[in-house]
């Protein structure tokens, strides 16, 4: 198989490849631009029913993105892990929150790994640690920049991770139109992501997260996601057009989020989006009786900050007691971010 970069010098426009990775093979398209510029490296359904990066590089790929005007190169790897997808070893993975910070657990007698828990990998090891070897080398090393594509909870809105000591990944993100920015470090991420150790071998990385799993994906969070990859391309000046950046929330992943919990049951509506600025006293949101749907509680922001969620975790607007509605934090701004 040839080079990475030998097919980006020898092939003009869009091409499909097969690429060979330990006996088996991933998609790979590449888009090689008319003149110089940065190689982007965009990946998806490194978690199997997180389905929006194929949705996004459909969009890249069905006519509406001209090449042509490109400077540089897009390397694209649409179904990262095919094997999750039924095609190779039948692996699963998890999304549980008490156990995200894990690589692996047994389920029912049958081995459940995390992806994206063993980056750069290793040459020799257990299956997944080779594997994230063989993607770190072929492809994370010989790209300039890395967005990783996930889906989050529906609740949790846009948002980009990335490191907190890599200035531009930082200055990335915030130009990409997000409702936040989620700064992070080995001590509040697992370490071993690939958008963390691609940073640290100073590539501009992040991960990005759009709602909706499976059936909840829905065509707004596909053109949000698109959007935001055309505003990364304007930024790295590969393709033309004027971006205009709106000012960006950043969080820190290690600092504590208050619980803004609910103690009745009703219906819920919010006052207020992911990552947007509030005071303290502003509305968050409201819980509506059941029986006559007045108005019987409303959430009131404790301090100067924002949600880096809000609603009911389930997705629901039908609550009970204990149910967290929001999840509330300090913010920051790019400034105080980069002093």
């Amino acid at each position: 198989m040839e080079k990475l970069q030998e097919i980006l010098t020898s092939t003009k426009g869009i091409t499909h490849h097969h690429w060979p990775i330990l006996q088996h093979e991933i998609p790979v398209i590449t888009i090689s631009g008319t003149s110089d510029g940065p190689t982007l490296m965009i990946s998806g359904l490194l978690h199997q029913d997180e389905l929006i990066g194929p949705a996004v590089f459909d969009k890249l790929l069905n006519g509406q993105f001209n090449p042509k005007p490109l400077k540089g190169n897009i390397v694209i790897l649409p179904i990262v892990s095919t094997y999750q997808v039924g095609l190779w070893r039948g692996f699963e993975y998890f999304h549980d929150a008490a156990s995200a910070t894990e690589r692996e657990k047994l389920k029912g007698g049958k081995k459940i790994v995390n992806a994206n828990r063993f980056f750069p990998g290793k040459p020799e090891g257990e299956w997944m640690e080779k594997f994230s070897y063989e993607i770190t080398e072929n492809f994370i090393k010989n790209a300039d920049v890395v967005l990783d594509f996930h889906n989050c909870r529906l609740i949790d809105g846009c948002f980009a991770a990335c490191s907190n000591s890599h200035e531009e990944s930082i200055a990335l993100a915030n130009s990409m139109g997000m409702d936040f920015i989620d700064l992070q470090n080995d001590s509040s991420m697992f370490s071993q992501t690939m958008y963390l150790q691609a940073s640290k071998i100073n590539k501009t990385a992040l991960l990005l997260e759009f709602p909706g799993y499976q059936e909840q994906s829905c065509e707004s969070s596909t053109d949000r996601a698109y959007n935001s990859l055309l505003n990364a391309m304007k930024f790295l000046k590969m393709i033309p057009g004027e971006l205009k950046p709106q000012p960006s929330t950043f969080f820190k992943r290690e600092e504590k989020a208050e619980s803004i919990i609910s103690e009745d049951y009703g219906h819920f509506s919010s006052r207020v989006k992911n990552g947007q600025t509030c005071q303290k006293g502003d509305i968050l949101g409201v819980l509506r009786n059941l029986n006559d749907f007045t108005i019987s509680k409303k959430f009131i922001a404790p301090f100067s900050g924002a949600c880096a969620s809000i609603g009911p975790s389930n997705g629901y607007s039908i609550i009970k007691p204990g149910d967290e509605i929001a999840t509330y934090k300090k913010y920051y701004t790019l400034n105080e971010v980069l002093k």
